[in-house]
């Protein structure tokens, strides 16, 4: 008998911790909200491997999103919509911060290699 008892009260937590892992609207919606205030926060410092966690996440929490579609009201879909356009804000100012260092990086190098070239040609000359 109170074998039986404390299977079932084992039962009854393990069904509960179940039931309050899995996702739902609200975690879904908090989810995009996460990953936006981090990127918002942080874009940029990221690297390549946390640009890379971001999509994935992001890709996540759209899926999550799009299972409770028909369970959102209109204003949580506008609140949706505004945390997704702030993302795509973010990704295309990290990959302007990117390019602008690529840039940057690069006219270095081709200055330096024009310095070397003339210098090259100049001592061939005398």
């Amino acid at each position: 008998m109170k074998k039986n008892f404390i299977l079932a009260a084992m039962a009854i937590v393990a069904s509960a911790c179940l039931c309050s892992c899995a996702p739902d609207k609200n975690s879904a919606m908090k989810k995009l909200e996460r990953i936006t205030n981090d990127v918002e926060a942080n874009y940029k410092e990221y690297t390549q491997a946390d640009w890379e966690q971001f999509m994935n996440d992001y890709r996540e929490a759209d899926s999550l999103i799009n299972v409770f579609r028909k369970e959102y009201t209109q204003e949580e879909l506008e609140a949706i919509g505004r945390n997704k356009g702030r993302c795509a804000g973010y990704l295309v100012k990290g990959a302007v911060n990117k390019g602008k260092q690529q840039l940057e990086s690069a006219g270095k190098k081709v200055k330096s290699m024009i310095e070397g070239f003339s210098d090259a040609v100049e001592k061939q000359e005398r």
